[in-house]
């Protein structure tokens, strides 16, 4: 029979994108951050780098890729 020409691992387009879009949005909110901070706000640098770190956090933890499951290709 030989081996299967079908990948182990596919990409989740939709998911990539997210991805981006969530890294993205946390390095804008990491720059109104410095922002903040060095106009002497304190309260809104804190803020908005909590919202910079939950962002990239969220963005990491995306899964971007299905595995296959067995040597019919089934992907999860």
């Amino acid at each position: 029979m030989g081996t299967s020409k079908l990948p182990d691992q596919i990409a989740i387009k939709g998911a990539q994108t997210l991805q981006g879009w969530m890294f993205g949005l946390g390095a804008i909110a990491g720059l109104f951050s410095f922002g903040a901070f060095s106009n002497g706000d304190g309260g809104a640098g804190f803020i908005a780098a909590g919202i910079a770190v939950g962002l990239i956090w969220i963005g990491s933890n995306i899964k971007t890729h299905k595995s296959a499951i067995g040597e019919g290709k089934i992907y999860r």
